[in-house]
C-alpha cells in the first residue's frame, strides 16, 4: 500500500476510534482565483493571508467576523495580525516591496532603513512590528518598528542579510540571517542584547519563524544528513520534532501552551500534510477532521490560544485558506494511531537530494516574501 494511502487509512481509523472529528474545517474562500493561504490567526479567530484573483494577482486579506476583506486592492500579502485587528504585511508598487500595517480603514507605510524595499513579517499585541528592510548600502537588515520609528537590528556577525519574522508581547524577536560563512542561522533578539544565534540540529542551516510569550521558539533546521526538521527551542535546548514519515518538516506557528503547527513530507516524499505537535507527538491534522468533508490539509501556519489553526489545504480542485475550529471547547485528546516520532533521514546520495530542502525552503520564502 503506498505511503499516502496508508496515512489516509490511518486518518480514517483515528477518526472512527474517536467517535467523531476533533476539528471543523471552515473554508476562507479566495479572490476569485484558485488559490489562497492563511498565514496567521489572532486570539479572536480572525485570520490574515493572501489569495489570487482570476487574473493571478496576489492580494492580502483579513477574514474577520465571517467576512472577507480585501486589504490593499493590489499586489500585496498579509503575514501577521493581532487581536486588535492590525495586520502586518507587504504591498507592492512599481515592483518594489513596502512594509505596511493595515488597521481598520488606515494603511500605514513603515518605510525602510534607507534602501529601496521592506517587508513587515510579525506584529505583537502592542502593535510593534518586525521584518526586513534594505539599508542605503543595499543590504537587508532585520528591523523593529515601534511608534513611528524603525530600529535597525542588524545582521549576524559577518553576515550581509537578516530578517525578523515574529515578536512576542515581551519584545523578544526571532528570525534568521546569513552568517559570515554563508550559512543561514536562526536568531533571537532581546531589547539591548543584539542578535543571538540559536544553533542547529546538527546541520549547517537553521531558521526561526515563531516565538510565544514564554520564550519558546519554533522553526526548522538542517540535521546532519542535510534535510530540514521542525524544532522547538526551549530552555536553551533545540528539540527535533520529527516528521510524518518523510524526509523533512517545517514549523511556522506556536501558541502559549507550546503547541506547534507546520507541515511535513509524508513517507512518499511527494506530498506534504499539515500537522499539530502537542504532548510530545506530531499528528497529521487530516487525522483530526471528518474524512468525508473533502479536505486535504496541506500546510499550517498559525495556532492561537484556543487551538484554532490556520493554513492551506486542497478542496474541490483548489488550494484554499482554511481555519480549523475545535469541535468542543475542551482541548481534544490526541489519537494514539496518529502519533509519529522523529524519523531517521537517509543520507542524501547526491546534491540533487540535498536540493529538495533548498527548493522547499525557497517555496516557503516566496510565500513569506522575505525579500532575500
Amino acid at each position: 500500500m503506498p505511503g499516502s494511502t496508508k496515512l489516509a487509512a490511518a486518518a480514517l481509523v483515528a477518526c472512527s476510534a474517536l467517535a467523531g472529528p476533533l476539528y471543523h474545517v471552515t473554508s476562507l474562500g479566495s479572490f476569485g482565483g484558485d488559490s489562497s493561504v492563511a498565514y496567521a490567526i489572532a486570539g479572536n479567530g480572525s485570520v490574515a493571508g493572501s489569495g489570487l484573483t482570476a487574473n493571478w494577482e496576489e492580494r492580502a486579506f483579513l477574514y474577520e467576523n465571517e467576512t472577507w476583506q480585501d486589504l490593499e486592492g493590489g499586489f500585496s500579502q498579509a503575514h501577521s495580525l493581532n487581536s486588535s485587528g492590525a495586520v502586518a504585511g507587504t504591498a507592492y508598487a512599481g515592483g518594489r516591496a513596502q512594509a505596511v500595517v493595515w488597521s481598520g480603514d488606515t494603511r500605514l507605510a513603515l518605510g525602510t532603513l534607507g534602501g529601496a524595499e521592506s517587508d513587515a513579517m510579525g506584529i505583537n499585541s502592542a502593535g510593534v512590528v518586525v521584518g526586513r528592510a534594505d539599508t542605503a548600502g543595499g543590504q537587508g537588515h532585520a528591523f523593529r518598528w515601534n511608534g513611528g520609528r524603525m530600529e535597525d537590528l542588524g545582521t549576524l556577525p559577518g553576515g550581509s542579510w537578516a530578517s525578523a519574522y515574529a515578536i512576542n508581547d515581551g519584545g523578544q524577536v526571532v528570525g534568521y540571517g546569513m552568517t559570515g560563512s554563508g550559512f543561514f542561522r536562526a536568531f533571537v533578539e532581546s531589547p539591548g542584547l543584539g542578535l543571538t544565534e540559536l544553533g542547529t540540529l546538527g546541520g549547517w542551516n537553521g531558521y526561526a519563524f515563531g516565538i510565544n510569550d514564554a520564550g519558546q521558539i519554533i522553526g526548522h533546521s538542517s540535521i546532519a544528513t542535510g534535510y530540514l526538521h521542525a524544532y522547538l527551542y526551549s530552555s536553551g535546548r533545540m528539540k527535533d520534532l520529527g516528521t510524518l514519515g518523510g524526509n523533512q518538516s517545517y514549523a511556522y506557528g506556536i501558541n502559549g501552551r507550546g503547541e506547534v503547527v507546520g507541515h511535513s513530507w509524508l513517507v512518499d516524499s511527494q506530498t506534504t500534510h499539515a500537522y499539530l505537535y502537542r504532548d510530545g507527538r506530531m499528528t497529521d491534522l487530516n487525522a483530526l477532521i471528518d474524512p468525508a468533508g473533502g479536505w486535504e490539509l496541506l500546510e499550517a501556519y498559525g495556532i492561537n490560544e484556543s487551538g484554532q489553526i490556520a493554513g492551506m489545504g486542497r478542496f474541490d480542485g483548489q488550494t484554499l485558506a482554511y481555519r480549523l475550529d475545535p469541535v468542543s471547547a475542551a482541548t481534544p485528546p490526541m489519537p494514539p494511531s496518529a502519533e509519529s516520532s522523529p524519523t531517521p533521514s537517509p543520507e542524501p546520495g547526491t546534491l540533487a537530494l540535498l536540493g529538495i530542502g533548498l527548493v522547499a525552503l525557497a517555496v516557503a520564502a516566496r510565500r513569506k516574501k522575505n525579500g532575500h
